[in-house]
């Protein structure tokens, strides 16, 4: 197991960015911030394991239009495909749209899907679903 820090932008060259050789980074930051999209670029070039989540947990709501637009052009090693904490149903359905979707654009990288539910036979059915996702190689 490895952890991951969503490293802070003015930490990048002088905190922990620079130490790790697996990150886990915002998909919103990707998408507009050139620095922090120029690091993490050079962190792939470099051969390192880049995850690509979104900031739904931050924000309160997950962009998946966004997030796979963001992982078609960054094309990350990882994506953690779109969810909804409050939902496993919805879960499974963002995930599976998000899925395609990055597919028909051309990724070819491992996703991470994260099953949710509020006891644990939605978890292991929201679980067991995630699972039959064509591309899903993970489960965060």
């Amino acid at each position: 197991m490895k952890l991951c820090h969503i490293t802070p932008i003015p930490l990048l060259d002088d905190g922990l960015g620079e130490r790790q050789t697996t990150h886990l980074v915002v998909a919103e930051l990707i998408a507009t911030d050139i620095q922090y999209a120029g690091w993490y670029t050079d962190a792939l070039r470099r051969g390192d394991f880049v995850i690509l989540d979104s900031a739904a947990f931050e924000l309160g709501k997950a962009n998946p239009e966004l997030m796979v637009r963001t992982a078609l052009d960054f094309n990350p090693s990882e994506v953690v495909l779109p969810d909804d904490m409050s939902s496993y149903h919805r879960t499974i359905e963002m995930s599976s749209e998000a899925a395609a979707s990055l597919i028909a654009g051309g990724y070819t990288g491992q996703m991470m899907a994260v099953p949710h539910g509020t006891n644990l036979e939605e978890y292991l059915y929201c679980a067991a679903e995630l699972m039959l996702i064509p591309g899903v190689t993970t489960l965060g």
